[in-house]
C-alpha cells in the first residue's frame, strides 16, 4: 500500500509541474499548442544559433555512426568532441535519436516540458530520504524548485537546466556518504554531472565543497569526531573518483581549452559590489523580470521560501550552530554573485559573456531546502516566532520600495499580493500548530501545498506573458518567433544537398546565403562549412577569420561567413553557395542551378583543399590593425609569391560630414564625434570610378544606415550590425558617380572605417591558375582522415585550408612529415617533387590517457563495490537478528538512531505503515561498537507479525534516544 502512495506523490511530482509548462507554452502559443492557426517556437537566441544546431550535429553523428571526435560542418572543421562535452551530453538526447528528422524540433519542445517535471521529481527525492517525509507539502516544494527563475529564465540554456535537475540526487548522495558512509551514489553522480556539463561542474564542485563544509559544521554537535574524519576521507577520496571517471572527457576538453580564449585567467585586482542589498531583495519576489546581462541573478524561489527561511532562524529547535552556518553560507552565496572577483571564481576564472549567475540555482535549491527543513519542523516553531519571522519577510518586501535602480522596482500590485500571501501562508501555519486531528491537517497541509503550488504556476504565466514593448529586453524570451520559420531542413536544402552535396571520395566547402543571423547552419544542413558559433571556438581560428574580413557577432565565439570575399572563397575551398535570398551577384559565383525560390552558385575560381604555394607563406599573418581587405590582398600575394593585389582601393572626391568631427584614439582606431546630441550623425562621401569592374565596401561601422547611390539613383540601402561590414556595390563602370551616404541616431561616439574597393576579376583568375597546377586530388575523405594524391612540380610548402590546432598528422608517401601554422590557424607541410600520395589524419589529443584513467578508476570502484559487499556478507552474523525479539521494529529504530538526518529533523511518532528497509551496514556497527539493544526494544505485550499493524510507535527524542508509547 505503501509503495502505491509513493508511486502516487512521485507522479504528481511529475505532472503537476508539467501541466503548469503545457499552461504558459498554451497562453504563450508555443508548440504543440496554437494560436490564431500559428504555433511559436522556443528557437530564439541560443538555443537557435547554438543548441539546436549541435544536438543536430550530434543526431546525425550518432545516427551515421560518426567517429564523434571532429567535424567538418563549420569553421573549416571543428573538434566535435570538445562542443559535444560542452552542449550536448544530457540523457535527454535518447529521445531526439528515436524520431525522424524532420522531428527533432517538436521533440525539443516536448523534452523542454519534459524536465520541469523531473527537476521537480529529484527535489521530491531528495526531500523525502533527507528528511523521511513524503506528501503533498513534498510534491508542492518540488514544483516551487522546479518554477524557480533561475529554470524559467534560462529554458532556451538546456545544458544548464540538467544541472538543476542532477543537483539534488548529487546532495542526496553527499549526505548518504558523511552520514552512512554510502560514496557510491554521490560518486557516480558527481561523474555524471562532469559528463553532462564540465563548465556548470566547475561551479557545482564548489558548491559541494561549501556545502561538506556547511553540514559539518551545522551537525557537529550530534556526528561523532570518528564519523567526521571518516566522512572528510570519504569525501575526499570519491570526489577524485568521481572525477577521474569523467577523465576520458575531461583531458581531451582540457586540451581543446587551451586553444580557446579561456585559456587565459585574469582576475580584478580590485573587489567591487555590484547591486544594493535591497536590489537583491527585489529579485526574491515574484515576477520580477528575467535577468539576461550584468544584473542581480534570476533568484526568486517563491514566496513560500521567502517566508519559511526566516522562520528556520527564528526557530527555536534549530541549534545556533547551525543558524550561524546557513547564515554565513547564504551570504557568502549572495556575495558571489554581488562580488566582481567571486562571481569570476565561480564562473571558471573568467567574467561571463552575458547570461550572468550561471550558478545560481545552487542558491535557490539551499533556500528552498532549509525552508522545507522549517515546514516539516513547523511543530517546534512558537507563535511569537512565527510572527517574527513573518515580520522580517514583511520586511524584505517593503524594503524593495526604497529602490532607486529602475530595473529593480517592484511593482506596487506585486508588492501588496505577495504581503497577503505571506499572511495567508502565516495563517495556515498557525492553524497546523493547533490543530490536533490528524485528518485535519492533511486536509490543511493540501491547501497550503495547493496555493504554494498556484503561487509558483501563475508567476512563471506572468513572467513569460509580460508585455513592455518600451523596453524589448524586459524578457528573456520576449517574442518567441513563429514555428514554421524554423522548418530547417526545408526542400530547397533537400535539393541543393542533393545536387551538389559532396561525397566520400572528394572534399569540398560549401555555404549559404540568407536573412537573419547565419551560424551553424552547416551544422543545422550538414554541409562542410565555415560560419560557427559556440563558447569553445578556437582563439586561433577566431582571430584569422576575423582579420581576413568574417563578421562577428559574440567576441571570440562566432564567425559569419561572408560570399563576397572572391579571395577567401578561393583560398578555403569553398565551391557552392546556395542562395536564399535569391539576389546574389558578386564576383566569381556563377549560377548553376535555379530552384525558383533559391539559386545554386558555383565557385569558378575554387581551389581544391590542398595546393603547392610560395615557402614565404609562413611568414604571412593577417594584421588586426589592417583592412580586412588588405590582410587578403596579401594572402593571396603571399600564396603566389608576387604582388597580385586583387583589391584595389580608391580615393574619394569630396566628403560631406554632417554633425560630426573624427578623432584618433589611443588604440590607433579613428572615432566619429556627434557634436550636437539634437540631431544625427551623417556622412556623404563621393567616388568618381576610374575602371569599370565589381566593386565592394569595407567599413567598420557597427550600429547606423549606409546606402550608396550611383549617377543619383540610390541602389542599396542596408541596417549596419557588426556581423556583416562588407556591401557589394555591384558592377560599375568607368565615370560612374559613386555616393555611399551614412546616418546614426543616439550616439555620442562611434567607430568608423570607410573604403570603398574595386575587385580585379582578371588577377583573381590568375592566382586561381597558378595554385591549381598544383592541387590535390582527393581520393576519400572521412571525419579524422583524408587521403589524396599530390603532383608537385618542385619540392616544397603545401597548403591546406584544414585547421592547423592539435591532433593532425601528416604522412607524405607513407611517411610522418613535420606541420606548419599557415597565418597562425591553416595547417601546412612539406612535400618533395613528384607524384606525391598524402594522408592527413586526425586524433583526438588526451583521449587515450583519459580513457586509462577512467577506466583504471572505474575498476578501484568496482573492486570498492565488491569488496563492500563480501565484508557486509561474511562479517555480519545473520544469526544475531535472529536472536532479538521483535525483529523488525528493533531494525527500524536503529536505524533510525544511527541516521543523524532523523535526529536533527524530525520528532515525530513513528508507525510501520510504511515499507522498512533493514540497513545491515549500520546495524552491523551499532553491534560492532557493543550498542545496547535491549534499551531500544520496543515495550509491547505481544510480537507483532507481518499481516497486524502493531500498536507500538517509536518517538526519537532529542538526545537521540527512542522512546516506546502505546497508542
Amino acid at each position: 500500500m505503501n509503495k502505491k502512495r509513493n508511486l502516487l506523490y512521485y507522479s504528481a511530482a511529475v505532472i503537476i509541474p508539467i501541466i503548469i509548462a503545457l499552461v504558459f507554452f498554451s497562453k504563450l502559443g508555443l508548440f504543440p499548442f496554437k494560436i490564431d492557426g500559428t504555433s511559436k517556437t522556443l528557437l530564439l537566441h541560443d538555443l537557435w544559433l547554438q543548441y539546436f544546431p549541435f544536438y543536430i550535429e550530434n543526431y546525425d553523428n550518432v545516427r551515421s555512426f560518426g567517429s564523434g571526435v571532429w567535424s567538418w560542418d563549420s569553421l573549416l572543421g571543428f573538434n566535435l568532441f570538445a562542443q559535444e562535452a560542452y552542449y550536448t551530453h544530457t540523457i535527454f538526447n535518447v529521445f531526439f535519436y528515436i524520431v525522424g528528422h524532420d522531428s527533432l524540433q517538436a521533440v525539443l519542445h516536448y523534452v523542454t516540458i519534459l524536465r520541469f517535471g523531473v527537476a521537480s521529481l529529484a527535489f521530491c527525492i531528495f526531500l523525502r530520504y533527507k528528511f523521511n517525509k513524503l506528501d503533498v507539502s513534498t510534491v508542492a516544494f518540488g514544483s516551487v524548485y522546479a518554477f524557480c527563475a533561475y529554470m524559467l529564465a534560462f529554458v532556451t540554456q538546456p545544458m544548464w537546466i540538467d544541472m538543476v535537475i542532477l543537483l539534488p540526487i548529487v546532495i542526496l548522495g553527499l549526505e548518504q556518504l558523511i552520514l552512512k558512509q554510502k560514496p557510491i551514489l554521490y560518486c557516480l553522480t558527481l561523474f555524471y554531472s562532469i559528463w553532462t556539463n564540465y563548465y556548470i561542474a566547475y561551479s557545482l564542485c564548489i558548491f559541494i565543497v561549501l556545502y561538506f563544509i556547511w553540514y559539518i559544521i551545522a551537525h557537529s554537535d550530534i556526528l561523532k569526531s570518528k564519523k567526521i574524519k571518516k566522512a572528510i576521507k570519504y569525501f575526499v577520496i570519491f570526489s577524485v573518483i568521481g572525477g577521474a571517471l569523467a577523465a576520458f572527457e575531461l583531458i581531451p576538453v582540457l586540451q581543446a581549452l587551451r586553444e580557446t580564449t579561456f585559456e587565459s585567467i585574469e582576475l580584478p585586482k580590485k573587489a567591487e559590489y555590484y547591486n544594493h542589498f535591497t536590489e537583491i531583495f527585489a529579485k526574491l519576489l515574484p515576477d520580477s523580470k528575467f535577468t539576461i546581462v550584468w544584473q542581480v541573478p534570476n533568484i526568486y524561489s517563491g514566496i513560500i521560501t521567502l517566508l519559511l527561511v526566516p522562520l528556520f532562524f527564528t526557530n527555536g529547535k534549530f541549534s545556533l550552530r547551525k543558524k550561524i552556518s546557513a547564515l554565513v553560507f547564504i551570504l557568502f552565496l549572495i556575495a558571489s554573485f554581488n562580488n566582481n572577483i567571486l562571481q569570476r571564481v565561480w564562473h571558471a576564472m573568467h567574467y561571463p559573456n552575458q547570461l550572468n549567475g550561471r550558478w545560481t540555482f545552487m542558491f535557490s535549491f539551499f533556500l528552498i531546502m532549509l525552508a522545507y527543513e522549517t515546514f516539516v519542523n513547523l511543530k517546534h516553531i512558537k507563535v511569537h516566532e512565527i510572527l517574527s519571522g513573518l515580520a522580517v519577510s514583511v520586511l524584505i518586501v517593503l524594503v524593495t520600495g526604497a529602490n532607486t535602480n529602475e530595473e529593480y522596482i517592484v511593482p506596487k500590485k506585486v508588492a501588496q499580493l505577495t504581503l497577503f500571501v505571506l499572511s495567508f501562508y502565516t495563517i495556515l501555519f498557525l492553524v497546523l500548530k493547533r490543530i490536533k486531528i490528524e485528518t485535519t491537517k492533511k486536509i490543511v497541509t493540501a491547501v497550503l501545498a495547493f496555493v504554494v503550488v498556484l503561487e509558483v504556476g501563475i508567476n512563471t504565466s506572468a513572467s513569460f506573458t509580460r508585455k513592455k514593448p518600451e523596453d524589448p529586453k524586459y524578457n528573456l524570451v520576449y517574442n518567441f518567433p513563429n514555428y514554421s520559420g524554423f522548418a530547417y531542413n526545408d526542400d530547397s536544402m533537400k535539393q541543393f544537398k542533393d545536387l551538389y552535396g559532396v561525397g566520400d571520395n572528394d572534399f569540398y566547402r560549401s555555404e549559404i546565403n540568407a536573412d537573419g543571423l547565419n551560424c551553424n547552419t552547416g551544422q543545422v544542413y550538414d554541409y562542410k562549412g565555415i560560419a560557427y558559433y559556440a563558447s569553445n571556438l578556437p582563439s586561433a581560428g577566431y582571430e584569422f577569420l576575423k582579420n581576413v574580413g568574417y563578421g562577428v557577432y559574440a567576441t571570440d565565439r562566432s564567425i559569419i561567413y561572408n560570399p563576397s570575399f572572391a579571395i577567401l572563397n578561393t583560398m578555403l575551398n569553398v565551391k557552392y553557395v546556395n542562395d536564399l535570398k535569391n539576389n546574389l551577384t558578386t564576383v566569381g559565383l556563377e549560377q548553376v542551378y535555379d530552384g525558383g525560390n533559391f539559386k545554386v552558385l558555383e565557385n569558378k575560381y575554387y581551389l581544391p583543399l590542398a595546393f603547392r604555394v610560395d615557402d614565404d607563406i609562413l611568414n604571412w599573418q593577417p594584421d588586426e590593425n589592417l583592412s580586412s581587405i588588405i590582410n587578403q590582398n596579401s594572402f593571396a600575394n603571399a600564396a603566389v609569391g608576387e604582388n597580385l593585389d586583387i583589391y584595389t582601393p580608391i580615393l574619394e572626391n569630396s566628403i560631406g560630414l554632417g554633425n560630426v568631427e573624427f578623432q584618433i584614439w589611443t588604440d590607433g582606431k579613428t572615432y566619429y564625434h556627434r557634436l550636437d546630441p539634437n540631431h544625427k550623425v551623417t556622412l556623404d562621401y563621393t567616388y568618381r570610378i576610374a575602371k569599370s569592374g565589381m566593386y565592394l565596401i569595407k567599413h567598420g561601422m557597427k550600429v547606423g544606415v549606409i546606402g550608396t547611390l550611383v549617377n543619383g539613383y540610390n541602389t542599396v540601402t542596408v541596417e549596419v550590425n557588426d556581423g556583416n561590414q562588407v556591401l557589394d556595390v555591384g558592377y560599375l563602370n568607368e565615370g560612374d558617380e559613386l555616393i555611399i551616404h551614412f546616418e546614426r541616431e543616439g550616439t555620442e561616439y562611434g567607430l568608423f572605417e570607410l573604403q570603398p574597393f574595386l575587385l580585379d576579376e582578371e588577377k583573381l583568375g590568375t592566382l586561381q591558375s597558378k595554385l591549381a597546377s598544383q592541387s590535390a586530388q582527393i581520393i576519400s575523405a572521412g571525419d579524422t582522415k583524408i587521403s589524396m594524391k599530390l603532383p608537385v612540380e618542385t619540392e616544397g610548402l603545401v597548403y591546406t585550408s584544414i585547421p592547423a590546432v592539435n591532433g593532425w598528422e601528416v604522412k607524405v608517401n607513407g611517411k610522418k612529415v613535420e606541420t606548419y601554422k599557415v597565418g597562425g590557424y591553416l595547417l601546412a607541410f612539406n612535400a618533395p617533387k613528384g607524384n606525391n600520395t598524402v594522408e592527413i589524419k586526425y586524433h583526438l589529443p588526451g583521449l587515450g590517457i583519459g580513457l586509462v584513467i577512467s577506466i583504471l578508476f572505474a575498476l578501484l570502484l568496482i573492486a570498492y563495490i565488491a569488496t563492500r559487499k563480501f565484508q557486509l556478507g561474511t562479517k555480519f552474523n545473520v544469526k544475531i537478528l535472529k536472536s532479538l525479539e521483535y525483529k523488525k521494529e528493533v531494525e527500524f529504530a536503529v536505524s533510525n538512531i544511527m541516521d543523524t538526518n532523523y535526529i536533527d529533523t524530525t520528532f515525530r511518532d513513528f508507525t510501520f505503515e510504511s515499507d522498512i528497509i533493514i540497513d545491515y551496514e549500520i546495524l552491523e556497527e551499532v553491534l560492532r561498537d557493543e550498542a545496547d539493544v535491549n534499551a531500544i526494544k520496543p515495550d509491547i505485550s505481544q510480537q507483532a507479525d507481518d499481516t497486524a499493524k502493531p500498536n507500538v510507535g517509536f518517538n526519537i527524542t532529542d538526545s537521540g534516544q527512542p522512546n516506546s508509547n502505546k497508542e
